[in-house]
């Protein structure tokens, strides 16, 4: 097992290899070492490399916990363990010697794969009943449209997932900045898409949808940032939680102009001390978001290509509102209460221009901001579940199961507006409709009982803090 044969190998996940004493010299000389694996011996000893002064800078990058230094009297060496684990540190570097991999497992595949499925274990209590299972492959895609400012640390977050299955997209919607000269330095370990004119963001999302071939997708936008753990803390939900869903959301973390944070929830995400959060499909033209934006979510593709569009321009901006509502419509999904996404509010989002001020405000204005209307959404859902009801029927048991469903889109008075429904179509959507209307109502009471119920531990949980602070006054006096 030479070192050509562990490059080769690595190569199939945009994998960098070096030798160990070629990787120290890269080191001493500040290069960028992003996926890299360290092979060969344990010990790496050589006599052109200035060892003191490598550590000396290392010490600021936090390697030096993984790394020691001794002296035989003669000479110096250096010594790098990390116990077959992934690194915490700034970049992925993987330390192995080359005898590590006879010992851990037969072949390199089985490596890999284990230690995927140990980085989505983390985050579940959940097992599947064997290792010999295939792990899905994962399509990102990035949508960009001048965030040169912001594109390469985006870039560079999601090339340090630890999740090795992924295939990267990069979406250029014409961009008139500097991006495009960015994305150049890109084009090994992304697969670059540009629009020939400007198409908006869900065109954007669905160009690389057609060019996507995993399981599973997700769409970062190019201001937003991905930890190290955000796809396999999603797909620890996809692939081990009960019910299956269209898509998963993981909690933002809001991040300012220059990455640093603002507040670590994002105010929409409507998940309190549950670890994850099941939203159902529901009534979607009473207007709801429960979820945190975009780049936190993880669809299943097969889901996208039920809700696919080609007239993508009433969602040039808020892509998700469409998307988001569409897929929980037909399949549910689950919030997880995990920040694994910095979510940037620089004051240029398309939608999200409101800065952070305090208390529970919008993210944007729905006028001022150019959100697109409620029927907008109404009409382009019933439209395309209407001309493609052969295709979506089959998910709904029966003919009346998938008028129901239509019916949780827009109340029968504006739906006999935008379909053509035969008259048995019509009684049985107004029934649906009425029944809503009911179910509505009995939703409007569970949630003023909630409301209530929260005001009331948090009233509580103040008693409780005023208690402590009247006690340590009276200790202090």
């Amino acid at each position: 097992m030479n070192i050509e044969t562990i490059k080769d190998f690595f190569n199939q996940f945009n994998v960098s290899v070096f030798h160990r004493l070629d990787a120290l010299v890269d080191f001493q000389k500040n290069a960028s070492l992003k996926d890299v694996i360290l092979c060969e011996h344990a010990y790496a000893c050589t006599y052109s490399i200035d060892f003191e002064a490598m550590f000396e800078h290392l010490h600021g990058l936090g390697y030096t916990h993984y790394m020691s230094l001794y002296s035989d009297g003669t000479h110096t060496y250096a010594k790098i363990d990390d116990g077959l684990k992934q690194s915490i540190m700034p970049t992925n570097v993987y330390f192995l010697a080359e005898e590590c991999f006879t010992l851990y497992r037969p072949t390199f595949e089985s490596f890999v794969h284990n230690l995927a499925l140990s980085n989505i274990y983390r985050h579940t209590d959940e097992r599947f009943g064997t290792h010999c299972i295939k792990l899905p492959l994962v399509s990102v895609v990035v949508t960009n449209y001048n965030y040169e400012a912001y594109l390469g640390e985006c870039l560079e977050s999601i090339l340090s997932q630890d999740y090795p299955f992924i295939e990267r997209f990069i979406v250029d919607d014409c961009s008139k900045d500097g991006s495009l000269e960015i994305l150049e330095t890109y084009t090994d370990r992304f697969t670059i898409l540009k629009h020939s004119h400007n198409q908006g963001q869900l065109k954007g999302f669905f160009t690389g949808l057609e060019a996507s071939e995993g399981s599973f997708v997700v769409y970062v936008d190019a201001d937003d940032l991905l930890d190290t753990h955000a796809i396999s803390a999603s797909l620890s939900v996809h692939l081990l939680a009960s019910p299956p869903v269209a898509f998963t959301c993981l909690r933002n973390r809001q991040i300012g102009e220059k990455s640093e944070v603002l507040n670590n929830y994002h105010l929409d995400f409507a998940v309190y001390e549950q670890s994850t959060l099941y939203v159902s499909p529901r009534i979607i033209y009473r207007p709801f978001w429960r979820w945190s934006t975009t780049s936190a979510m993880m669809f299943r593709k097969s889901v996208l290509d039920l809700i696919s569009i080609k007239e993508t321009d009433a969602f040039r901006i808020c892509a998700d509102y469409y998307m988001v509502h569409f897929a929980n419509l037909i399949g549910g999904s689950m919030l997880i209460n995990i920040d694994a996404v910095g979510y940037r509010r620089h004051g240029k989002n398309n939608f999200s221009k409101n800065l952070i001020i305090g208390g529970h405000v919008p993210t944007g204005h729905f006028l001022i901001d150019n959100h697109p209307e409620h029927r907008s959404l109404w009409e382009h859902l019933l439209q395309h579940m209407w001309s493609n009801k052969i295709l979506f029927e089959r998910y709904f048991n029966s003919y009346e199961g998938f008028i129901r469903r239509l019916a949780y889109i827009a109340p029968y008075e504006i739906a006999m507006e935008i379909i053509d429904m035969d008259q048995s179509t019509h009684v049985l959507y107004q029934r649906c409709s009425d029944e809503n209307k009911v179910r509505l109502e009995h939703f409007r009471i569970e949630e003023a009982a909630r409301k209530k119920e929260i005001a009331e531990k948090m009233l509580e949980k103040r008693h409780q803090v005023y208690s402590q602070y009247e006690l340590n006054t009276f200790f202090q006096l």
